[in-house]
C-alpha cells in the first residue's frame, strides 16, 4: 500500500497523494488514551515534512496483514460511491538516533484503525481507479481483536 511505502520512505510527495484535500481524522492521545485528536490534510502533510527533515530518523507504518482488513459499506449516505477498510492489529514506529541515544515513539499495536477511501479515475488509465484517504479514525482496541 502507498501509504505504508511513502511513510517508511519518509516521501512527502507521494504521502500527501494518497490523503484527498478533504482529509479528516482522529487518533488517540498515547498520553491520555481517554482523549483523541482531531485532524486534518495539513497536519498530515506537516508530519510527513517533520520526519523526512529529521536527521537520524527511521520510520516503518504497518497495517498488518491482509488478512486483518475487513472491506465495509461507506457509513456515509452522502458519498456511498467510499470503500470503509477496517484494520486491526496496526502500528507505527518511529526511531531517532541522536549520537548514542535512541528515542522511540511506538504507536500501539492494538488498535483499531478505520479508513474511508473514495475512488477517482486514474488519468493515465481509463480502466484503473485511484483510492484516497478521506477519513481515518483510531478507536482503541477492537472488542474482536484478542
Amino acid at each position: 500500500m502507498n501509504l505504508m511505502v511513502a511513510y517508511g520512505a519518509r516521501d512527502s510527495s507521494t504521502y500527501k497523494d494518497v490523503y484527498d484535500s478533504t482529509y479528516t481524522g482522529s487518533s488517540i492521545d498515547l498520553n491520555d488514551p481517554g482523549t483523541t485528536i482531531d485532524l486534518v490534510y495539513e497536519d498530515e502533510i506537516s508530519h510527513i515534512r517533520k520526519l523526512a527533515s529529521t536527521p537520524g530518523l527511521s520510520a516503518n507504518l504497518s497495517l498488518g496483514p491482509q488478512s486483518s482488513w475487513s472491506r465495509q459499506i461507506s457509513d456515509d449516505p452522502s458519498h456511498p460511491e467510499w470503500a470503509v477498510i477496517q484494520i486491526s492489529g496496526s502500528n507505527a514506529r518511529v526511531e531517532i538516533t541522536d549520537g548514542a541515544e535512541v528515542i522511540v515513539a511506538t504507536g500501539e499495536g492494538g488498535t483499531f484503525q478505520e479508513f474511508a477511501f473514495e475512488p477517482t479515475l486514474d488519468s493515465t488509465s481509463p480502466t484503473d481507479t485511484l483510492w484516497k484517504i478521506v477519513r481515518w479514525k483510531e478507536t482503541g482496541r477492537s472488542e474482536t481483536t484478542p
